[in-house]
């Protein structure tokens, strides 16, 4: 999942109005996230961790 640091950005561009900032920091969550759930599911949707138990 996201780092502690893309959250602290987040809110922090948030908070200052930096709205092309906040919109960079989230992007690069959102492809952190789908990378992640890319290597956590098969092809078929079904979750990789239940074939592994």
């Amino acid at each position: 999942m996201s780092t502690a640091r893309h959250v602290i950005a987040l809110l922090k561009s948030y908070l200052e109005g930096e709205e092309q900032q906040f919109f960079s920091v989230a992007l690069q969550m959102a492809i952190a996230t789908s990378l992640i759930l890319t290597e956590f599911y098969n092809s078929q949707g079904e979750s990789k961790f239940i074939y592994s138990l």
